[in-house]
C-alpha cells in the first residue's frame, strides 16, 4: 500500500518466503495438546474481497496461495456474487486446480441469517453451486458455516471464568452481548453460577461452527 502511494514498485523478491514476512508468535490454545515437534504452524492473512481490487497486492496473494498447506477462503454470508468476491475466487481457482482437497470455504456471520440448523446441508450446497459458477470446484465437506463473533464471545467468557471465576461487570458491552447470544436470561447475574455460565459458553462455542473447522482443517493440517 505504501509503495503504491510513493509510486514505486513493490519489492516482491524480498518477501518471496514466508520467513521474510513480519510475524507474531502466540500459543495456539486449540492445538496446545497436539504432539510436540511436528513443525511450525503459521496463519497468513492475505488480501480479502474488499482489497482484491488493489492489483499491487494480487501477485503476492497468488504466490502465497500456491505455497499454502491449506487455503481458507473466508466470505461473509451476504458476500456471495459480489464483484470483489469473484476476483478472490478467481485467484483460488489456481490452487483448486492443483489440489482442490486443500481449499476450504469458511462462510462467516452465519448467525445473522436466522436459519435453522436443519437447513445447513441445503445452504452448503447453495454455496458450493455459487462457487462452481466462478470455476471453483469444492466439496460440501470443505464448506464450514461459522460465526466468528460468537466464537470470540464464548472464548472471552471461558477465559474470564478460568482466570477470575466470574464474568466482568454486566455493563461491559461484550458481556451483555454474550449473555444474549448464550441465552442466559434476564436475571442471569443473580441465578447463574460460574460453572453454569461456563457450560453455556461451551454450548455457544459449539454452535459457532468453529470446533468442526478446527478439527477438520487446522488440526489435520498441523
Amino acid at each position: 500500500r505504501l509503495s503504491k502511494d510513493l509510486g514505486i514498485p513493490f519489492p516482491f523478491s524480498s518477501y518471496s518466503n514466508i520467513e521474510q514476512i513480519p510475524t507474531i508468535e502466540v500459543e495456539f490454545a486449540h492445538v496446545v495438546d497436539a504432539e510436540k515437534n511436528q513443525g511450525r504452524f503459521s496463519l497468513l492473512d492475505t488480501p480479502g474481497p474488499n482489497e482484491a481490487s488493489q492489483e499491487e497486492l494480487r501477485p503476492m496473494m497468488r504466490e502465497q496461495l500456491k505455497k499454502a498447506s491449506a487455503v481458507l477462503l473466508v466470505l461473509e454470508n451476504s458476500q456471495f456474487g459480489s464483484e470483489a468476491t469473484i476476483q478472490v475466487q478467481e485467484d483460488v481457482q489456481h490452487v483448486s486446480r492443483v489440489n482442490q482437497e486443500r481449499v476450504f470455504v469458511v462462510v462467516n456471520k452465519f448467525d445473522t441469517v436466522g436459519e435453522h440448523a436443519s437447513k445447513i446441508p441445503e445452504i452448503k450446497q447453495m454455496r458450493v453451486k455459487s462457487l462452481e459458477e466462478t470455476g471453483v470446484s469444492i466439496s460440501t465437506e470443505n464448506v464450514f458455516l461459522v460465526s466468528a463473533r460468537n466464537a470470540d464471545l464464548a472464548n472471552r467468557a471461558k477465559c474470564e471464568l478460568k482466570a477470575n471465576h466470574k464474568l466482568p461487570d454486566p455493563k461491559t458491552p461484550w458481556v451483555n452481548i454474550f449473555a444474549k447470544e448464550a441465552r442466559l436470561g434476564r436475571d442471569w447475574i443473580n441465578r447463574s453460577s460460574a460453572s453454569d455460565i461456563f457450560e453455556d459458553a461451551n454450548l455457544l462455542w459449539a454452535e459457532s461452527g468453529f470446533p468442526s473447522l478446527l478439527e477438520n482443517v487446522v488440526r489435520t493440517t498441523h
